[in-house]
């Protein structure tokens, strides 16, 4: 963030001395230094409207969010890598179609306790690597990781997506028995557009009948401002290139209250902030009040007062004063499963 911030602030401060250099220049006489000129102050227009719109939008906005996104997404991939980082293991031709993987460790290691997590990113962006933070934390309390990366719109949408799902915990699920472990304790798990790659799988029942998966197996679900209710969603670009329209088939299926039945009683933790804004906050207690319709005990929503859903879902990975609980929440929820 804060070699972000260098640029950032250092192209602000050069573009607007170069603004005033051209408001104090004399008029441009060739076509050349007139389009020069003008693409200079366009930037530098462009500059500041950017940073006034940092200072002033409020929280709760789509625009607020929407202003620092650039921001985040080059700190998540400006982290330093480290020895444990995960082994990348492809399950498909496609670039997108390949997982990282992380043992166990910590004090109590255990193979067969495993975490599928999907990454966030609008359906449009975003990969494993931008969760290394999670995924090693998770790793250190003793759980065995699979970071899934998967094709991306615009050119895929929600029936590729969910090909990729299958496929990568198909190919998870026998790597796992080649190091002996035949009947893991599954936990699902995603961030924001991965929390709703992850809640489909986690609640169609007859996904796992299709899979031949044993969904005795699936000891719980979390998801991280998650999408679990489309229809509390902005009808956006983004949205209606993954699921279609609200008319559309795909449209339901990829809508994870959809698929909520009486034989949903798995445990189910939701982490979300009440000023999010990407992902409305009423969708997620809709989820979690039709969840506790089925089984009150096991639904725990953790609302984070003021928060934003960049602030919930990652930026804490590397801003130590948004560490508010996301990770102990989620850690305390794992043990007692």
């Amino acid at each position: 963030m804060f070699l972000f911030d260098i640029f950032f602030y250092s192209f602000v401060a050069i573009i607007t001395i170069a603004m005033l250099f051209v408001f104090r220049s004399s008029a441009a006489r060739s076509k050349l230094a007139k389009t020069g000129k003008a693409i200079v102050v366009l930037l530098g227009v462009l500059a500041w409207v950017w940073l006034v719109a940092i200072w002033i939008l409020p929280k709760g906005s789509k625009w607020q969010e929407a202003v620092n996104l650039p921001k985040h997404l080059s700190t998540l991939s400006m982290m330093p890598a480290t020895d444990a980082d995960g082994e990348q293991l492809s399950y498909g031709t496609d670039e997108k179609q390949y997982m990282l993987y992380w043992p166990a460790a910590g004090n109590n290691p255990s193979k067969d306790k495993v975490i599928f997590y999907w990454h966030g990113g609008g359906w449009h962006t975003g990969s494993p690597e931008q969760h290394r933070h999670l995924a090693r934390l998770l790793s250190e309390q003793g759980y065995t990781v699979y970071s899934f990366a998967y094709r991306l719109g615009p050119t895929y949408g929600y029936d590729a997506i969910r090909e990729d799902a299958n496929e990568g915990v198909l190919f998870a699920l026998e790597h796992l028995k080649q190091q002996g472990v035949e009947n893991p304790k599954i936990v699902l798990g995603g961030t924001s557009a991965g929390g709703n790659v992850a809640g489909l799988l986690a609640y169609d029942e007859q996904r796992w009948l299709d899979l031949k998966l044993d969904r005795n197996q699936l000891k719980g679900f979390f998801s991280i401002v998650g999408v679990l209710n489309l229809d509390h969603m902005e009808q956006t670009y983004v949205l209606q290139n993954y699921a279609g329209l609200a008319s559309d088939s795909t449209y339901r299926l990829a809508n994870p209250i959809a698929y909520l039945s009486t034989a949903d009683t798995i445990p189910l933790l939701c982490l979300h902030g009440n000023k999010d804004g990407l992902v409305p906050i009423g969708g997620v207690e809709s989820f979690c009040d039709a969840a506790r319709g089925i089984a009150p005990n096991d639904v725990h929503l953790h609302t984070f007062e003021e928060c934003t859903h960049l602030e919930v879902g990652s930026a804490w990975y590397y801003e130590e004063d948004l560490r508010i609980g996301q990770d102990s929440v989620l850690v305390d929820w794992l043990a007692r499963l």
